[in-house]
C-alpha cells in the first residue's frame, strides 16, 4: 500500500485531501471479494499484509521479494520510467530530469535563433532538464555571412563540438581558431568573442547552461 500511496503523492496534480489515504483503501476494498464488507467489482486480489494485485493476474517470480528490498520511493520510480515518460515527457523524474530522445528525422531547423546566418534544431533539452542546461545543432544558411561582431555570454557552460565544415572563432587573448569537423571547443563564461567566417554546409552541436541566456555586444579586446 505505501506503493500506492507514493504514487498518488508524485503524481496528483491537485492538492490530495486529508484523509485521500483512507479513500485509496476504500476503493481497494470495495473492488475486492478478499476485503471485508460488500464489493462492487472483484478486481483486486490480496498476496498478503500490505500486497495486492490485480485478480488473476500473474506476478513475476520473486517480485514481492525483491519489493522487500526497495523503498516506496525507489518502487514508484521504477513504475514511473517504465509506463509514464511518453504520456507526460515534461514530467522530472530523475533528479528534476526527464527521459527525452530526439532524431534528426523527426526535428526541424528553424530560424529564430540568436544569428539570423544559423538556423537552429532543438534537441529538447531545456525543457526536459527545466531549464538548465540547453542543446541545439546549428547549421549555416547557404550564402549568408557572419558580420563578425565582438559580444559576450551570460552563461555558466557552453561547449562547441563541430560535426561538419569548417568555422574561425576569434577570443579575446587567443586569437583566432579555425574548428573542422570533430575539433570542440569550451567558452569560458563572459569571454569576448567573435563568429569570423564559416563554410556553408557548417553544422555544429551547441551545449549550454542555462538554457536561456543574455548576450552584449563588446569592443574589439
Amino acid at each position: 500500500m505505501e506503493d500506492v500511496y507514493k504514487y498518488f503523492e508524485v503524481t496528483a496534480e491537485d492538492e490530495l485531501p486529508r484523509t485521500w489515504r483512507e479513500g485509496v483503501r476504500a476503493r481497494i476494498y470495495e473492488h475486492s471479494s478478499d476485503a471485508p464488507g460488500d464489493f462492487r467489482e472483484d478486481l483486486f486480489e490480496k498476496i498478503e499484509h500490505g500486497f495486492w494485485k490485480l485478480r488473476g493476474a500473474p506476478i513475476a517470480s520473486g517480485l514481492i521479494e525483491e519489493r522487500r528490498d526497495l523503498s516506496a520511493d525507489e518502487v514508484v520510480d521504477k513504475v514511473l520510467v517504465r509506463e509514464h515518460w511518453r504520456s507526460k515527457p515534461q514530467q522530472s523524474l530523475w533528479k528534476n530530469q526527464a527521459f527525452v530522445i530526439t532524431h534528426a528525422d523527426d526535428g526541424k531547423f528553424e530560424g529564430a535563433g540568436l544569428r539570423p546566418f544559423f538556423e537552429y534544431r532543438d534537441l529538447g533539452i531545456k525543457e526536459a532538464t527545466q531549464g538548465q542546461f540547453g542543446a541545439h545543432v546549428i547549421r549555416a544558411v547557404p550564402g549568408m555571412e557572419s558580420p563578425a561582431t565582438w559580444h559576450s555570454h551570460d552563461l555558466a557552460f557552453q561547449m562547441v563540438y563541430v560535426t561538419r565544415g569548417w568555422v574561425v572563432f576569434e577570443y579575446e587573448g587567443t586569437g583566432e581558431h579555425i574548428l573542422r569537423a570533430g575539433s570542440c571547443v569550451l567558452q569560458p563564461p563572459g569571454i569576448k568573442h567573435r563568429e569570423v567566417r564559416h563554410s556553408d554546409d557548417l553544422e555544429l552541436l551547441e551545449v549550454i547552461s542555462p538554457a536561456d541566456f543574455d548576450t552584449h555586444d563588446e569592443v574589439a579586446p
